[in-house]
C-alpha cells in the first residue's frame, strides 16, 4: 500500500526529508521520460539514489498526470505498488539456483537424447539395438527388453560410469514406448541415474513429434528430483522444447517455453519460461528471459545474451535493482561488474 494517500491523489506527496528541497511536482512533461514499459520511475525526484526504494509514480486516473507518492515498496504502476526487489545477494543466490537446475536439465536432455531417435525402426527390439549401438563403447552398460514396450538401462555403477561424448552416466532408466502415427511418447523412469554430480530420482514423460522436415517437438511433463553438492531438490516441470533442426547436434539453437517449480529445504521456486533459446551445452539460455519467484515472494525478470562461445550475460531485473551475471558452460557464475 502507498502512504499518505490513495493511489492517483490530487497531491503529490514526499517524505518529510525530502520535501524543503523537493516541492511537489505535477508536470507531465518533467516525468515522462522515466516512463519504461509502463513504469514510472522518480529518478529525477530523488536524491541521494538510495532513497529510490521510497518513491514511484502513478498516472493520475482522471488528469492523466503524473503524481509523485511515497511507496513502501519499489515501484509504483498505473495499478498500484509492486512488491519490493531482491537484495543484491538473493540475486546472486538466485542465478546460482537456476545455473544448477539447468545443470540438472543437461543430465535429463543428455539421456534422452541417447535413448530417443525418430529413424529407429517401430519394434522396441529396434530400439533396443540402437540404443546398445549408441552406447556400444560402454562396455559395463546393459540394455534389455522388459516387454514388448518397455526397456531398462543399466549405465553401471557410478564407480565405473559409461562416458559418452565427454559425458559420464551411472544408474539405471526405464523406458516405455508407445507410438501414435507420426508422435512418440516415451516414459522414463530414473533409478539413482547420475552424471557424478548429480543424482536423479523420479519420472517423466516425453512426447516428441514432428514439426515438417527436420524439426521436431518435444513435450515434456517431469516428476523429477535430485540430490547435489547443495543438497536434495523435489522437482517438477512442464515444457516444450522446438527443434528447428533436429539434426543440427547439441549446439542448434532450441526454443523452450514453460515452467519449473521445485523446492529446497521446504522453501518454494517458480521460473516460467518464455520462448527461451537455449543449446543443450549450456546450463542457462542465449535468449529470451524467465520470470523467478524466490521463496520469500519476490520476483525478478532475467533476460539473455550470449557474449562468446563459453559464456551468457544474465541480467537480472528486480524492484528497482538491476545486476548483471556471466555464465560458463561449465557453470561458474561471476559478476559482470567484477
Amino acid at each position: 500500500m502507498c502512504e499518505g494517500g490513495p493511489a492517483g491523489a490530487e497531491v503529490a506527496f514526499r517524505p518529510s526529508q525530502f520535501a524543503a528541497a523537493h516541492p511537489p511536482v505535477r508536470h507531465r512533461d518533467t516525468l515522462a521520460a522515466q516512463e519504461i514499459d509502463g513504469v514510472c520511475l522518480a529518478r529525477s525526484l530523488l536524491q541521494p539514489k538510495t532513497a529510490m526504494s521510497r518513491f514511484a509514480i502513478s498516472l493520475h486516473p482522471s488528469k492523466n498526470a503524473y503524481l509523485a507518492v511515497a511507496c513502501s515498496t519499489a515501484i509504483f504502476t498505473t495499478t498500484g505498488c509492486l512488491r519490493e526487489g531482491m537484495s543484491a545477494a538473493e540475486m546472486r543466490a538466485a542465478v546460482v539456483e537456476i545455473v544448477e537446475n539447468g545443470q540438472v536439465q543437461q543430465l535429463e536432455n543428455g539421456i534422452v537424447e541417447i535413448t530417443t531417435d525418430f529413424t529407429i525402426g517401430d519394434a522396441v527390439e529396434a530400439v533396443r539395438d540402437h540404443i546398445a549401438e549408441v552406447l556400444a563403447a560402454c562396455g559395463q552398460t546393459t540394455v534389455t527388453v522388459m516387454d514388448d514396450v518397455s526397456i531398462r538401462i543399466d549405465f553401471g555403477p557410478a564407480s565405473d560410469p559409461c562416458v559418452h561424448d565427454g559425458k559420464s552416466y551411472s544408474g539405471v532408466v526405464d523406458l516405455v514406448i508407445t507410438r501414435d502415427g507420426d508422435t512418440v511418447t516415451v516414459e522414463h523412469t530414473y533409478q539413482d541415474a547420475s552424471n557424478g554430480t548429480y543424482t536423479l530420482h523420479g519420472d517423466k514423460t516425453v512426447t516428441w513429434s514432428s514439426g515438417g522436415g527436420t524439426a521436431v517437438v518435444r513435450t515434456i511433463d517431469s516428476n523429477v528430483g535430485w540430490t547435489g553438492p547443495n543438497g536434495p531438490v523435489d522437482h517438477t516441470s512442464q515444457r516444450t522444447m522446438t527443434f528447428s533442426d533436429f539434426l543440427g547436434g547439441p549446439e542448434a539453437p532450441i526454443v523452450v517455453d514453460g515452467n519449473h517449480h521445485w523446492t529446497r529445504d521446504g522453501e518454494a521456486w517458480d521460473l516460467d519460461m518464455n520462448e527461451v533459446e537455449f543449446r543443450l551445452v549450456d546450463p542457462v539460455p542465449q535468449d529470451g528471459s524467465y520470470v523467478l519467484t524466490v521463496p520469500s515472494g519476490k520476483e525478478g525478470t532475467l533476460s539473455f545474451e550470449r557474449i562468446d562461445e563459453d559464456t551468457i550475460a544474465v541480467h537480472f531485473a528486480t524492484g528497482l535493482r538491476e545486476r548483471t551475471f556471466h555464465v560458463t558452460k561449465s557453470g561458474q557464475v561471476d559478476d559482470a561488474e567484477g
